[in-house]
């Protein structure tokens, strides 16, 4: 499955799947190949593709001469969990483990090795993006430039001249990022071309927000990139084509319609999605009128950006597998030590557990002063998957989220029986 921008951050953490456990995830040893690479077997190569989760260990299990690399990697994935809970928090850790001396050199030894020894694969393209941040990270700071970078943010400029005109003040680690943004043309790129633009766009919001001092700006171009992907011509969308909601007779929206509160502008409605982009794994989603929908390893729903609700709300639908893609005991499975059930209750403390009808599965929903999320969870232990079903609201909107809890409720995957 092809990743892009947004997704390709959640699939950056991917590459950090490489500690032991219970859960089977490979550990990179410290064997090293002639020279000081280090060498990785084909489980190993296929960890850098692997839709495993990180494992806690993952720094400590690195060779030694990716030591660096590698807290900035994990650093990276820290960073970007906290922005995918709605926790701006701080990228100080972020900033000091990208800019510390020799670090970007370590990360592009660590790709071409990845390169080299397993194969072109997304793990080693990211990688290379990191690489390409850590230099523009570390580039001092320059008021001039900072200032058309400010302008940038706070205009509707930020088209190829704009950008080419940014790049005659820049630094020079920031030239050839700024001159492969300028080339860009929507209408025309291809996923090659958004992949290698991950690099320019993060490496620039994190200037921006260290160096600059705009606050936001990591999240405001990280997001720029991910609707940069949806331009005209790009395939975003994952409703599924030819899949009609009537073939789901007993799923309707009246439910979560029934439980929003007076006034709040928003109707549900029902949608087939496919959830793999190859029509396996489809569902019938209970999802807001006018939500647009896109597609890394989720189906991601999100309001349009004129309708006045926070690009942070989303309703998040998946096929899981936890890494294992078999039929299985999957409440088990879940709660294991690194299931996903036991990191959202890590990542999300006090959460309360509800039991869901019609299938196996969980409601589980947290609503404080930080955030208002909820996930829904079925499965069918003969079945290779189970359905996900994850909602992310701001702590205001809190009133919303019995209604957002009761259209994921009311979903439907089509791989297994729900009564």
């Amino acid at each position: 499955m092809r990743v892009r921008f947004i997704p390709v951050l959640a699939a950056s953490l991917l590459l950090t799947a490489c500690g032991g456990g219970d859960d089977g995830a490979i550990t990179i040893g410290s064997s090293k190949a002639p020279g000081g690479a280090a060498t990785f077997d084909a489980d190993q190569c296929a960890v850098f593709e692997s839709e495993d989760g990180p494992d806690e260990k993952f720094v400590e299990s690195m060779p030694d001469r990716y030591r660096d690399a590698a807290t900035a990697i994990a650093e990276f994935g820290t960073s970007m969990d906290a922005m995918g809970d709605n926790d701006e928090g701080s990228i100080d850790g972020l900033v000091a483990s990208l800019t510390k001396d020799g670090v970007a050199e370590q990360l592009r030894e660590f790709a071409a090795d990845i390169e080299e020894q397993c194969g072109s694969s997304e793990g080693s393209a990211v990688i290379g993006g990191i690489a390409t941040a850590s230099e523009m990270a570390s580039a001092p700071k320059d008021a001039d430039y900072c200032d058309g970078i400010e302008a940038g943010f706070s205009t509707d400029d930020g088209g190829a001249e704009e950008i080419a005109a940014l790049a005659d003040i820049a630094p020079e680690s920031h030239r050839e990022p700024l001159a492969a943004l300028a080339a860009v043309d929507p209408e025309s790129m291809d996923s090659a071309d958004q992949d290698a633009l991950f690099g320019p766009l993060f490496g620039l919001g994190i200037y921006a927000e260290d160096q600059c001092g705009i606050e936001g700006a990591l999240a405001q171009m990280l997001l720029g990139a991910m609707f940069l992907g949806a331009g005209d011509g790009m395939t975003t969308t994952t409703l599924a084509e030819g899949v009609d909601p009537a073939q789901y007779p007993d799923i309707t929206a009246d439910a979560a319609n029934a439980a929003l509160p007076a006034g709040s502008g928003i109707a549900f409605q029902v949608v087939s999605a496919d959830l793999d982009d190859d029509s396996e794994y489809l569902a019938s989603m209970v999802v807001p009128e006018g939500w647009t929908s896109d597609t890394g390893f989720n189906v991601e729903f999100s309001p349009p950006a004129d309708s006045g609700i926070s690009i942070f709300t989303s309703i998040e639908a998946g096929a899981g597998c936890d890494g294992t893609c078999e039929a299985t005991d999957w409440d088990e499975r879940l709660r294991g030590e690194s299931g996903f059930l036991t990191q959202f209750f890590s990542s999300h403390p006090g959460a309360a557990e509800a039991p869901i009808a019609g299938s196996e599965g969980v409601v589980v929903t947290n609503s404080t002063e930080d955030e208002a999320v909820a996930l829904v969870l079925r499965w069918d232990d003969g079945a290779d998957k189970y359905f996900s079903c994850e909602v992310s609201l701001e702590p205001e909107q809190a009133d919303l989220l019995p209604a957002f809890v009761a259209a994921c409720e009311s979903s439907r995957p089509a791989w297994f029986a729900v009564a």
